[in-house]
């Protein structure tokens, strides 16, 4: 008897709530682009006339709090392309004060933003995504496996944000075509666009998706007007040069070979300090529309984010994030689609077959090689220098493809 009381106040919740269909242009939209003909300054202000070239789309669906709803703020944005960058710029309209936010690139904060996605293949599988917060600070990544995101993707942009009080907010965004794989002959990409109210926790979609629905890339809209764009084949080439030292103090019984020198020219000061002078490069080349050769040689990666502390007490291995940009290239291809998450932020994938960052990953711990009571490590290598690596990635026809290999030297 309770059992039936139960599947009976559950079917009188859902009948109070009936479902309203939305119109039918709520889920399948098409937004046009046009062919940016005029100078464009990105300075967050939509003021320049070539942006009246391109129609403006201002129909929005509310996804939360209340579902299918129309909006409370009003949203327009409008978008261009050249043959070297596309353009998206947005108005964002809003009476209130701000919730406005400054925190450093690529972090999930509290405040006003707007994001998109490009799916430039238009596979419905891969998408780029892009985000403005409106206090100017950016955030990227990438969708991969339809439902998969990795913010750990990178690409060096332009955006702009001008703020007025009272009025709201709006955002000018220029991306390079090179930083896309967009196939010859393009002419359509999946697209949408998303604006998030903080002070309300209203999110607006472009091409509305209801809550609970599979699927994300695809799900997304249309953008057309993209009849004549095609791939950017320019050689970009990244060399460094860095000087590197280290003082040991008290001096050791002796500097191990290799502690600074590695993949470098090197040279003793004194018995404490060693330096050492480095030099690599690194380069991208789009070897046909959708077709991408990366390379490095001694690759130096000091400039990036340092790994957070983790105390590991499983028996499984602790997976940082990639953020090495070499790495990151065709990160989507070298993701498997099966997954059964390990556990949390740091756990892995049983079925990850691919781990980058066990590429130049230091050397075995005391633990791992078994030593004796009466044995113990002199010097224990921090990290593995990587000599030289190459990778090729992209999409011939229907296939994908992602080769990859690398270079370590002795030490």
């Amino acid at each position: 008897m309770p059992a039936f009381a139960l599947v009976l106040l559950v079917a009188q919740a859902a009948q109070a709530t009936p479902y309203v269909p939305l119109p039918e242009e709520s889920y399948a939209r098409t937004a046009h682009a046009a062919r940016r003909k005029l100078p464009i300054v990105i300075d967050g202000k939509l003021d320049e006339p070539a942006w009246q070239d391109a129609p403006a789309e201002t129909q929005f669906t509310q996804v939360t709090p209340d579902e299918g709803s129309a909006p409370t703020v009003r949203t327009a944005f409008r978008v261009l392309w050249d043959d070297e960058y596309f353009y998206l710029g947005a108005v964002c309209e809003d009476p209130e004060p701000l919730t406005v936010t400054l925190t450093r690139r690529d972090r999930a904060i509290e405040g006003d933003y707007i994001q998109f996605d490009l799916d430039t293949t238009f596979d419905r599988r891969t998408a780029y995504h892009f985000q403005v917060y409106a206090s100017g600070t950016q955030q990227d990544g990438i969708h991969f496996n339809d439902t998969d995101t990795s913010l750990d993707w990178d690409a060096a942009w332009d955006s702009a944000v001008h703020r007025e009080e009272g009025k709201g907010w709006s955002v000018e965004i220029r991306i390079p075509l090179r930083v896309m794989r967009i196939p010859q002959g393009s002419k359509e990409w999946g697209f949408n666009f998303y604006r998030v109210t903080s002070r309300r926790h209203e999110e607006d979609q472009w091409r509305f998706r209801p809550n609970g629905r599979n699927g994300n890339v695809s799900r997304l809209g249309a953008l057309d007007g993209l009849d004549g764009i095609h791939p950017v084949r320019a050689l970009e080439l990244r060399p460094y040069v860095a000087l590197r030292g280290q003082r040991n103090t008290p001096a050791p019984a002796y500097l191990p070979h290799g502690e600074v020198t590695t993949g470098c020219a090197s040279q003793a000061i004194d018995p404490k300090l060693g330096i050492a002078e480095c030099a690599g490069a690194d380069f991208r080349y789009n070897l046909a529309s959708d077709l991408a050769l990366a390379g490095t040689f001694n690759p130096d990666f000091g400039q990036v984010e340092a790994d957070q502390r983790v105390l590991n007490l499983s028996t499984f291995e602790t997976f940082f994030p990639e953020k090495r940009p070499f790495f990151l290239e065709g990160l989507d291809l070298f993701k498997n689609p099966l997954h059964v998450d390990l556990g949390g932020p740091y756990g892995g994938d049983a079925y990850q077959i691919f781990y980058s960052r066990r590429i130049g990953r230091g050397t075995p711990t005391a633990d791992d090689l078994g030593l004796a009571t009466n044995q113990s490590i002199v010097f224990q290598q921090p990290t593995v220098p990587i000599a030289s690596a190459v990778k090729l990635s992209g999409n011939l026809g229907a296939a994908s493809v992602g080769v990859f290999s690398a270079v370590e030297p002795r030490v």
